[in-house]
């Protein structure tokens, strides 16, 4: 979450009252009543990119990009979480929990 609450943190409510319909939650700007307000070229570039590193990394999500996800345990567990890790691999992760088939 950004320091300048141009993301409200409603959102983090939002993901804990659904915690229990999936291992993985993503809070998308890309999906019915998301929204994101920013320049034209900028959300451009932004499908643009969310897509050709979804399909790169087999992952079927239209927003690999947002800050907001809410993980099981389970998932960090699966994948052997520690201090240090590197932040790309969260993006990865969304597409390879069991229910995702990964």
């Amino acid at each position: 979450m950004d320091a300048d609450l141009s993301h409200p943190p409603t959102f983090v409510a939002d993901l804990w009252a659904h915690r229990d319909e999936a291992e993985v939650l993503v809070a998308s700007r890309y999906v019915p009543g998301g929204a994101a307000t920013m320049p034209l070229l900028r959300a451009l570039l932004s499908r643009i990119l969310n897509r050709v590193f979804a399909r790169g990394l087999g992952v079927p999500l239209e927003d690999l990009s947002s800050g907001f996800r809410l993980y099981r345990t389970s998932v960090l567990d699966m994948w052997a979480v520690t201090p240090g890790t590197s932040t790309c691999c969260p993006r990865s992760w969304c597409g390879r929990t069991p229910k995702a088939g990964g």
